[in-house]
């Protein structure tokens, strides 16, 4: 990841199943996210289309979280921006949760 940049920009591309971290390309869905095993990317190539989905059979909610390192670089600000789209009765809630103890904004 380069240090240099004032923005630390972080994308992922499900069609590619490739991350962009400040322009530097990581692939697989699983490099970053931390799911509990629920979630996973299916491509179906039929119908020329990806996505993330539930396993089969999971029922309830399904979390899922990016880890990375950020820069050694004091953080001021986080904007974080989601898409997302459901079939028949699914539902998505994205929820920011509370940053980690060791993390602070400045």
């Amino acid at each position: 990841m380069k240090e240099d940049s004032s923005e630390f920009i972080f994308t992922y591309n499900c069609a590619k199943d490739m991350y962009s971290l400040n322009g530097d390309s990581v692939s697989s869905w699983a490099t970053f996210a931390n799911h509990g095993g629920k979630l996973f990317r299916k491509e179906e190539k039929d119908l020329k289309m990806c996505y993330l989905a539930m396993k089969e059979g999971s029922t309830g909610k399904a979390e899922v979280e990016f880890k990375f390192k950020l820069p050694s670089k004091q953080v001021s600000s986080i904007s974080v921006t989601a898409y997302s789209a459901t079939l028949k009765n699914g539902k998505v809630n994205w929820v920011q949760s509370r940053l980690s103890d060791d993390f602070e904004l400045f």
